[in-house]
């Protein structure tokens, strides 16, 4: 479902595959190649929230922008189910796992947490040191999602 909110529509690529349970609303901009699952929310409350290409928000996701702290996602990135990010930013290649809260970015401290976790390996089965281990995983895992993107609502 899109939302215009303060005047300003979705702006969502043409080789996006937006669920019609998720909600947009507001100054998002969604890059190509996105997939954007059942239940995700993406709503601007004043400022811009951006999704790069080929960037995944699985299943109850909520980004969430404000007046002061827009979200930008970079290209390539993996939000996984029931992630919250507010007012963030986050670079190329990340893989946030489930659950995972990001709010203006502690990065150290996240990454500190995560490092000996190897969720590439354990979830997808892909190795940690690939140079271009996101790249791979979001466009394998993305490519395997757009089946989704002609599913029929049938109640």
């Amino acid at each position: 479902m899109e939302f215009e909110h303060l005047g300003v529509r979705p702006r969502i690529h043409p080789d996006a595959v937006v669920s019609p349970s998720a909600v947009i609303s507001g100054d998002v901009e969604i890059g190509g190649g996105c997939q954007i699952l059942h239940g995700a929310v993406i709503t601007s409350e004043g400022g811009a929230v951006t999704l790069g290409t080929n960037v995944i928000v699985m299943e109850n996701a909520l980004i969430r922008a404000t007046a002061t702290n827009p979200v930008h996602i970079g290209d390539h990135v993996l939000v996984g189910p029931m992630a919250r990010l507010s007012g963030a930013t986050v670079e190329d290649e990340v893989f946030l796992a489930t659950g995972t809260r990001v709010f203006n970015e502690r990065h150290e401290e996240i990454w500190a947490a995560q490092r000996e976790l190897d969720f590439p390996g354990y979830v997808f089965g892909l190795d940690r040191d690939t140079p271009d281990l996101m790249v791979q995983l979001t466009e394998r895992y993305g490519r395997s999602l757009a089946r989704h993107a002609h599913d029929r609502r049938t109640d």
